[in-house]
Order: structure tokens, then sequence, then C-alpha cells
């Protein structure tokens, strides 16, 4: 994820620094993703199915399971747009707006970058 914001009526709540790594997964069917604080102290996950329309500019995610268990089985909308590896997410939770920017990782820099972590740690 490259940036995360919280819209509400009054204020808008800027979160990308809060959080350490932050990683959503798709395949053709399922979406699951994952992030923690930078300190490592909290962890939070969830998952589920989803749908793409690209020609509607709409993402839609069927939360199966969720670290916030109020969420699971819920159905969230996003407006969504991809502009080369960038995807665009604009969403409306119980009382605010989600602002979301995520950018498309290379699978092969990040298993290089796991080769490196784990012969690091191992010297």
């Amino acid at each position: 994820m490259v940036s995360r914001e919280l819209v509400y009526p009054d204020s808008v709540v800027n979160q990308s620094k809060n959080w350490g790594a932050n990683y959503k997964i798709l395949n053709s069917t399922h979406f699951a993703w994952g992030r923690e604080t930078e300190d490592g102290e909290t962890v939070l996950a969830g998952g589920g199915r989803y749908e793409y329309h690209p020609e509607r500019n709409l993402y839609i995610e069927h939360v199966q399971y969720h670290s916030d268990p109020s969420l699971s089985g819920t159905t969230l909308r996003f407006q969504a747009r991809m502009e080369g590896d960038t995807w665009y997410h604009v969403g409306e939770l119980v009382d605010f707006k989600i602002r979301e920017v995520w950018e498309r990782v290379d699978p092969k820099q990040v298993q290089a970058e796991l080769r490196r972590d784990t012969t690091s740690a191992e010297k």
C-alpha cells in the first residue's frame, strides 16, 4: 500500500505512516490482505471473495474473515481504477470514506528480498 486516508465529514486522517508492511494478494476470485504496525505490536488481516468490474470502475469485497469480527460477512464497494501499476480505491464504510492507493509488487523482487533477509539472518 502506498497511502491510506480515512475521510470523515469534518476531517481527514492520514494513516499512511501508522503502519509497516501492508499487502493485498488477489487471485482470480479471492483476496487476502495483512498489515502490521511499525513496532510489530498490532497485526490486522482479512480476506474473502471479490469482484472487479473495470468497465464500471467498481471493486467489491465480500469479506469472509477479518481480524475485526464486525467486518466479517460484510460487503465493501469501492470506486476503483488502475493506472499502470497503481490501483486507486475509494469506498464507504460505516461513517467514513476510505481512500487507498496500492502499487503492484513484482513477485520476483519480493522473493529476492526474502532470500537476502534469510541469508543475513543466518549470519
